[in-house]
């Protein structure tokens, strides 16, 4: 007769998984007081998952009652633990929370890893509190923990979002200077905060930067410049740019036409309009309503009123482009 060994943590740890995986937080749960009626102790492992499920259906005060069961219990955090949960309170904009446990964790003889810390990062940088996220890259130097192309690419982009666009350049040249990489991310959020602040020329050339870097910029970077470019009134440098696009082989969406042809309807060039929405349709991008309404404004201000009228009298009837091509099917 076959004997069977009784179970363990080890048997309940990958059925704890699943349920979480799952998103069956209950039932997870349930398994765990299981084990605790049957004598097994759930270890660290068990409770991460469970605590990781918790956090990510933003149950995070659960999550916090839990792990502090897990210690009177005298189960022993892991530092995975400790970073599913600051993720967790970070997310739940609970920074000044996740602060305090980051320096329990410290406190306690655990190591933070680069995820403390970016994590942390990101949490105050999305706060706007960017003084608590200098300061915690500082820790993080301190410590010997080496800062990541993540950790500079949060605080580039966290300093670009306030408008502090000269100390993100200044972060992205200590980075180089360190030895890390920028990645298209990194110079995205860059262009993308001297855009907001009216910088165009020097996103631009971060553009070119970048470029001859051997990095390759994504059609949301373009968007972005050709966005701020259009708004310049740098018609000519935009669709320079946008010709440059297809030279790189990075394909324009419905939002790269939209911008340029509200920039050419916002100066009366309603030809240049025409054919530009003609290739749009040619190369297979559909055009959305916001394409429709951009080119009624366009005629409206040209004064043709009746024609823009016409225009989306015809879109509703008919779902067919304004010189009667069908897009049916495209959209």
């Amino acid at each position: 007769m076959a004997r069977y060994a009784p179970p363990d943590a080890l048997t309940y740890g990958p059925i704890v998984e699943r349920l979480c995986k799952t998103k069956r937080i209950d039932d997870a749960l349930a398994t765990v007081e299981e084990m605790a009626t049957r004598g097994i102790k759930p270890d660290a492992f068990i409770y991460n998952f469970v605590l990781s499920g918790l956090c990510q259906e933003e149950k995070v005060e659960e999550a916090r009652l839990l792990f502090e069961k897990m210690v009177k219990q005298r189960i022993n955090p892991n530092v995975v633990t400790y970073n599913t949960l600051i993720n967790g309170l970070c997310k739940a904009w609970r920074i000044e929370t996740a602060y305090e446990l980051f320096k329990e964790m410290a406190g306690k003889g655990y190591v933070p890893t680069e995820v403390s810390y970016n994590t942390l990062i990101d949490g105050f940088c999305k706060k706007k509190d960017l003084v608590a996220a200098k300061d915690v890259f500082d820790k993080m130097v301190r410590s010997n923990c080496v800062p990541n192309v993540v950790t500079y690419t949060t605080l580039i982009d966290g300093l670009s979002k306030s408008g502090k666009v000269q100390a993100a350049a200044e972060v992205l040249d200590g980075m180089v200077k360190k030895g890390v990489t920028p990645n298209v991310a990194t110079y995205s959020c860059l262009i993308d905060g001297f855009c907001k602040v009216r910088r165009v020329d020097e996103a631009h050339k971060l553009l070119e930067q970048m470029v001859t870097q051997g990095i390759a910029p994504t059609v949301v970077t373009y968007n972005i410049l050709l966005n701020s470019l259009c708004r310049a009134d740098k018609l000519e440098d935009a669709f320079k740019l946008f010709r440059g696009m297809a030279q790189r082989r990075c394909h324009p969406t419905v939002v790269t036409y939209n911008t340029l042809l509200r920039a050419l309807c916002h100066h009366k060039q309603l030809d240049g309009a025409h054919r530009l929405y003609a290739e749009m349709i040619a190369k297979g991008c559909p055009p959305d309503a916001i394409t429709y309404d951009t080119l009624a404004w366009g005629l409206t201000r040209a004064g043709k009123v009746h024609e823009a009228q016409e225009l989306m009298e015809k879109m509703k009837l008919t779902k067919r482009n304004p010189f009667g091509r069908s897009s049916q099917g495209k959209a």
